[in-house]
């Protein structure tokens, strides 16, 4: 088996590769309010098991996961991840793809500053 972190890294690179126009308008969008984050970000929950997260901003240690249709029929799965990523870090925000590309970089920044970021 292929060394976990490895792994990791070798997903992380294809899910940059394949970002949706959801994931690189959010993206532009936390450039322009000038957030520091990593896009497609992987955490380890443990010693194998690792997610690759859409943004994690560690100045508020928080993950936020971009959901596009297929997450309709996987909301099961969805809840487990929240739940382990959240053990983890302790902030975890969805929202779906629709609700990311309307949202304006006011409405980011008011959303940024409820979840506690002060520059």
């Amino acid at each position: 088996m292929t060394e976990p972190r490895k792994y990791a890294k070798q997903i992380r690179r294809k899910l940059i590769s394949r970002a949706t126009p959801a994931e690189l308008d959010f993206r532009k969008k936390l450039k322009s309010l000038g957030v520091f984050f990593v896009f497609q970000k992987v955490i380890f929950v443990d010693e194998y098991q690792f997610y690759v997260v859409d943004f994690y901003i560690p100045k508020l240690k928080l993950a936020i996961e971009l959901d596009g249709y297929h997450h309709r029929k996987q909301r099961n799965k969805d809840r487990r991840r929240t739940k382990r990523l959240y053990i983890k870090l302790n902030r975890v925000l969805r929202m779906w793809n629709s609700e990311a590309l309307s949202m304006t970089e006011k409405e980011l920044k008011k959303l940024l500053w409820k979840e506690g970021l002060r520059k």
